[in-house]
């Protein structure tokens, strides 16, 4: 860490920060930290170590898709899943609904924000 203050080029001290990382579980940071190192200077131990990072990024992904990968496939197919389209309907329909406001003089139902228009329009002498 002390070299790479002094000279943040190193590639042998960007190689083995990359393995503490990868030590303790940081691979996504160590992952990129190779890759920067392996354009610089490519050697078999950059690039296994880089292959080891990549295996266990991709068995943490496969592990999260088992973990969590069905969650909500499964909440969608219980019982109708989390909305039935009757009832998606219904709310969509009663908020139409609640919007709309009857005018008083010829019984034509129009929506809330027009009905100032409406009145105006319809219903004023000019």
């Amino acid at each position: 860490m002390q070299v790479l203050e002094h000279e943040p080029t190193n590639t042998k001290a960007q190689y083995r920060l990359a393995k503490v990382l990868s030590l303790r579980n940081e691979f996504e940071e160590a992952e990129k930290l190779l890759r920067q190192v392996l354009e610089v200077e490519n050697t078999p131990a950059m690039r296994r170590e880089l292959a080891l990072v990549q295996r266990e990024l991709k068995r943490i992904e496969q592990q999260q898709r088992q973990q969590f990968g069905g969650m909500f496939d499964r909440l969608a197919t219980e019982q109708g899943g989390l909305y039935q389209e009757q009832d998606i309907k219904k709310r969509l329909e009663d908020e139409r609904q609640s919007r709309m406001r009857k005018c008083t003089i010829c019984d034509i139902e129009v929506e809330d924000v027009q009905y100032a228009r409406h009145m105006i329009k319809a219903h004023s002498s000019k």
